[in-house]
């Protein structure tokens, strides 16, 4: 093995938590594709990958599904919640409270569960609950449109990052040649903050103009 990762390993670093060290550049850079290049906004870069790492440590059809139920159940309070004069903070409170007595009361009966990874489970459902907040936050200040497309962009930045960081292949891959992937991620991002080209979504959207 190279020598960054025998140092890692060496010095009591877990295998997994150095997989994950080593795949999040990856990861972060994905993130940064799909915005610059695609033009895929959602909330920014922070949010996909907790969601991503979430789901991809629950397993993937759980964490997908577990996503989605979280999603459900926070909408569902904020519909309700819409009906009630409360203040800001105390409804996302009831609404972070709502999806976690709802996915504790779900989750058992869920498909896929057996596939769940325990040891990051508890972990994960706290990441995926807290990530309800701030679409919860987003609905108050944007309205339930555009908060949709927030969540539909970020659920296509988040699901596909999660395969890449659940990827055994890449993370095999990243063992093995850290140093010169580093390398390559960094000429990557430099490159991506100087395009000035247009975005894939630009051009979808503007097809009619640019191609006439």
């Amino acid at each position: 093995m190279p020598q960054l990762t025998n140092l890692l390993l060496q010095n009591g670093i877990p295998e997994e938590a150095v997989a994950w060290l080593f795949v999040l550049p990856i990861a972060v850079t994905f993130v940064v594709a799909a915005r610059q290049l695609v033009g895929i906004k959602g909330l920014g870069i922070a949010a996909p990958l907790l969601i991503a790492f979430a789901i991809s440590s629950l397993g993937i059809q759980a964490g997908i599904m577990t996503f989605a139920v979280a999603l459900i159940i926070s909408f569902g309070v904020r519909i309700i919640l819409t009906k009630v004069r409360l203040l800001t903070l105390p409804k996302s409170g009831l609404i972070i409270v709502s999806a976690v007595l709802g996915l504790a009361l779900i989750i058992p009966f869920l498909p896929y569960k057996e596939n769940m990874d325990m040891s990051f489970a508890g972990f994960s459902f706290v990441v995926v609950v807290l990530s309800m907040e701030q679409f919860a936050a987003l609905l108050l200040e944007r309205g339930p449109r555009r908060t949709f497309v927030a969540l539909v962009e970020t659920s296509l930045i988040a699901i596909p990052a999660s395969f890449l960081i659940d990827s055994n292949y890449l993370k095999d891959f990243v063992f093995r040649y850290p140093v010169f992937i580093f390398l390559g991620l960094i000429i990557l991002n430099l490159l991506f903050g100087k395009w000035t080209g247009l975005r894939v979504s630009e051009l979808i959207r503007f097809k009619s103009i640019i191609f006439k």
